[in-house]
Formats: C-alpha cells, structure tokens, sequence
C-alpha cells in the first residue's frame, strides 16, 4: 500500500499521524518524510519527480509531506496525471483552528481538481477536545455539500502523551513495549536518587497514558478504507 499524509496547513499533526497511527499498523510500510525539517532545503521540481517514479515502481510506504511542500507535492501529481492511482490512501489531518479547516478545504479542492477519487481520502479529526461535529462544524459542513465521506470517528483526542513522545523520540508501540515494571521501582526503591525517582513517575505516567492513546489510535485506524497489500 502507498499512503500519503499531507495538508497545506502546518501543525495539524501529519507527523504525529505517519508515526502513531499508521506506521505501527501498516506492517513494512517505512514513513519518508519529506519537507517539515528545519534547516531543510525547499522542495526541488526534480526532487518530487524522484519521489513519484519511486512511488510508481517501489514497495509499499507512507509518505509524510510537510506542510513547506505540500505545493510541490500538489504539483507534482497534477504534472504526473495518472500518480493518483497509484496512491492507496491520502489521509489529511485537520485541528479545530479556523485557519486549519479552510486550508483543509483548499487541499481537498486542489485533490477534487486532480481527480482523486474522494474514497481515497479520509480526513482524520486531530487533537479533538470532545465532539468532532461541534468543533469542526465548518469543514464538515464543507464536505456535507461536496458529498465527501465524513467518518467522525476518525479522530485522535487531545493528549499531552503525544508531546512527550517527541521530546523522548519514541512512538506508543516503543513506550507499551518498555518491559520495565516502574510502579514496583517506585516501590521497591523508595531511597533512590529523586532525580531516578521522577524518571520512573514520568515513565510510569506516560505508559498509563499509553494505553488509553493506543485504544483511540485503533479505534480511528478502522476507519480507514481497505488498503491493498
């Protein structure tokens, strides 16, 4: 399967989406990112040419565009007409922020434009406080006229995990995966250094929240339409 992750807007979590909720669950799937790195060159023509006779020939992966190439990325598949069958899956992430939904909008207007068929697109409603309709009423209302799919449950809750799971480059698979039992640590070893102490508390934390996040993160992949293998 060939999945892409994009959206014209920045900071809506595409990374948090390629890393958390799909590359765990698309067995052999690696995620390529490209754009979004700071310090990172723009987006070359001949860069995405490159990109696009590799997603035409090679196996399956996730592709994770950031938002400074998003255009670029847009361009290419209108300059390579038929690279839109290729891809199984375009999933764009959106926040509730005013700007985030318009810019959603243009993007699934410019994929209206190159044809792609609106069942290979599937939103994915992020950092939602409590009600997907309630907060994003302006997209949904969008895609309602536009008659494109609305799958409400496609959505990842706000959670502060995901932020902490940056700053310790790891993913939820890698933090439940973590042997280490830190509720008897803190127990067994109440005279340790404080410092090991709070590294423990942290730990143990976050793996509580883990689990939560996890269910969530599931529950919103079975929304995702049938992928070829």
């Amino acid at each position: 399967m060939k999945v892409t992750v994009l959206n014209s807007c920045g900071n809506v979590g595409k990374t948090t989406v390629a890393a958390h909720l799909l590359a765990p669950r698309l067995e052999g799937a690696p995620v390529l990112q490209i754009g979004g790195r700071s310090g990172q060159k723009p987006l070359r023509r001949e860069s995405v040419s490159d990109l696009f006779a590799g997603l035409l020939e090679n196996n399956p992966c996730i592709v994770d565009v950031g938002s400074d190439a998003t255009r670029e990325f847009l361009e290419g598949m209108r300059r390579y007409a038929s690279v839109h069958t290729f891809l199984d899956l375009v999933v764009i992430p959106v926040t509730r922020s005013s700007k985030a939904q318009q810019d959603t909008i243009t993007t699934l207007e410019i994929l209206e434009n190159l044809n792609m068929e609106t069942g290979k697109i599937l939103i994915v409603f992020n950092r939602v406080e409590s009600d997907v309709d309630d907060e994003f009423f302006t997209l949904l209302n969008f895609m309602e006229k536009n008659n494109i799919t609305i799958k409400t449950q496609a959505a990842i809750f706000e959670n502060e995990l995901f932020d902490e799971l940056a700053i310790k480059k790891m993913t939820v698979e890698q933090l439940l995966d973590d042997p280490t039992d830190y509720k008897s640590l803190l127990r067994e070893n109440r005279e340790a250094d404080p410092r090991q102490r709070d590294h423990w508390a942290d730990m143990f934390g976050l793996k509580c929240l883990a689990k939560h996040v996890k269910k969530n993160l599931d529950d919103c992949f079975a929304e995702l339409p049938p992928l070829r293998p």
